[in-house]
């Protein structure tokens, strides 16, 4: 048996994630994500939305992924964590936005892919409410008991190792 391409996680971003981040680089409106999202093959733009959601999610919590641009991929974080294996956090992005539409008023996709109309949205709901509704501060905690980021770094190389030639 050879030995697996990605023996860890700094392989897998260094080899894969960082070049795709240099590919996706300026995306900034939900057209233009979802063509430069279609033009990846299967495999990697599973493990990019996946870490860009993520990432985000460990840099600020749900609130971080709806105001930064990671917000553009919300819809497509659900079923990227669900093949890399990871349903529990899944599930916490489906209730995040599921929750974030309705303080909205609008179906999340395709509506608010677009940043301006997001952060339109976070706006008048901390106005109306200085602490914030617009995700349920529980989703973070339940997100990170589920998949802590070791998990989530083995689920990222193995996938990798198993899609990736």
């Amino acid at each position: 048996m050879s030995e697996p391409r990605f023996a860890d996680y700094d392989d897998v971003h260094r080899e894969v994630l960082m070049p795709l981040f240099d590919q996706m680089t300026g995306w900034g409106n939900g057209v233009h994500l979802a063509e430069a999202l279609a033009r990846l093959p299967a495999a990697e733009r599973t493990l990019l939305v996946a870490e860009c959601c993520f990432g985000a999610v460990g840099d600020g919590g749900f609130p971080s992924v709806f105001y930064n641009s990671t917000g553009d991929l919300a819809p497509e974080a659900k079923p990227a964590l669900v093949a890399l294996g990871l349903p529990q956090a899944a599930e916490c992005f489906a209730l995040a936005i599921e929750h974030f539409a309705g303080v909205a008023g609008v179906p999340y996709h395709p509506a608010l892919r677009d940043w301006d109309k997001r952060n339109e949205v976070i706006e008048a709901d901390l106005a109306a409410h200085p602490e914030g509704t617009y995700t349920p501060e529980e989703l973070d905690e339940r997100f990170f008991e589920a998949v802590p980021s070791e998990v989530f770094d083995e689920a990222a190389v193995r996938d990798a190792n198993t899609h990736l030639p």
